[in-house]
Parts: C-alpha cells; sequence; structure tokens
C-alpha cells in the first residue's frame, strides 16, 4: 500500500497539494512479529495508523505481569502508546503479527494542521474513533469471561 493510495481510501483526502505534501514527509513501515513499536518511558516519533497486522499494548504490574491494556486490530487503527502525542509512552505498543502501518512524523502534524485545516479535522476523527475502540477493548477485557474475550477477539 502506497501513502497516496492509504491517504486517500481511508482519511478520503482528495486535496492534490496535501497528498503531495503527505508523500514527502509520511512513510508506510514494516513491523515484524514481536517487535516493539514503542516500549514504556520512550516518546513516540510518529503518529501511527494500522494498515494491516494487529499490535498489543501492554504494562508491566507491580509484580512483573504483563498486563494486555489494548489491540490495534482494524485497518486504520490508531496505534498510539497514550493520550498525548508529546509524552512519554504509558504502554508497550508490540506487533503480535507481521504488520504494516501509516506514519507521519509527530513534528510534521502542527506544520501540516496550519496549512491543511483538513488535517485538524481528520486527527480529531481518528482520535475520537480511538478512544471509542480503546474503551471497547478496556470493557471487553475487564468484563467478559475468558471465553467471551476469546470469542470477542
Amino acid at each position: 500500500m502506497d501513502i497516496r493510495q492509504f491517504c486517500v481510501e481511508f482519511f478520503g483526502i482528495q486535496d492534490r497539494g496535501l497528498l503531495d505534501d503527505l508523500e514527502r514527509v509520511c512513510r508506510v513501515r514494516r513491523v515484524p512479529k514481536g517487535d516493539a513499536l514503542v516500549q514504556i518511558g520512550e516518546k513516540q516519533s510518529e503518529a501511527a495508523f494500522l494498515i494491516s497486522g494487529l499490535f498489543r499494548g501492554y504494562y508491566v504490574d507491580s509484580e512483573g505481569k504483563e498486563v494486555t491494556d489494548c489491540f490495534a486490530y482494524r485497518r486504520g487503527d490508531f496505534v498510539m502508546c497514550c493520550y498525548s502525542m508529546d509524552d512519554i509512552a504509558h504502554i508497550t505498543l508490540e506487533a503480535l503479527e507481521e504488520s504494516e502501518i501509516f506514519c507521519i512524523p509527530i513534528q510534521e502534524i502542527d506544520r501540516l494542521m496550519e496549512r491543511y485545516p483538513e488535517i485538524g479535522r481528520i486527527m480529531c476523527v481518528q482520535l475520537t474513533r480511538a478512544l471509542k475502540i480503546h474503551w471497547n477493548c478496556k470493557v471487553a477485557l475487564t468484563r467478559l469471561s475468558a471465553t467471551e474475550r476469546y470469542q470477542w477477539f
């Protein structure tokens, strides 16, 4: 999948200037199974959206056990480690299978939003969508039985 195709198909962007600008600053990245996109305590340098694959977000509890916090599994899911793009990671994001992500450098987002107001709208829609998915995942992980969680997943 190339950058222009993803931006048109997933975000609905039609502005040729914006598409050209995104092609210049964004990239599509492959993440091998088992690799961490970001680890607890690091800063995430790119806003990432899932093209294909599966990510798990987790933290380590006081007893040293990994606790799954969230998943990114649908095309277009926002693969982020914290609520603020300039904060340090509160969770580790690990690829559970060979994955492909669309990445926008965080330092470019403000510049793009100033030049193209459509980017602000897109980011708002994507963050709202991500929050809804995150809370649905939290409910499933904390309120469903093991069998129900398996069926949900």
